[in-house]
């Protein structure tokens, strides 16, 4: 860790480590512009019911 930089709490941790199985997880969607992930985006209603089910939205 970086002098001074403080130590992760608890939540941070846990958020690193969802990301990462997020990141190595084959059946989930990846992008790599900002571009295409906006896109993606734009492509669903305002409506929650209509994101995939393996979103925030849906949790």
């Amino acid at each position: 860790m970086a002098a001074g930089a403080s130590t992760p709490n608890a939540e941070t941790i846990e958020a690193l480590e969802e990301a990462d199985e997020i990141a190595r997880d084959p059946n989930r969607k990846h992008f790599t512009t900002l571009e295409a992930l906006f896109a993606d985006l734009n492509s669903y209603d305002e409506d929650a019911s209509a994101a995939p089910e393996n979103t925030r939205l849906n949790r």
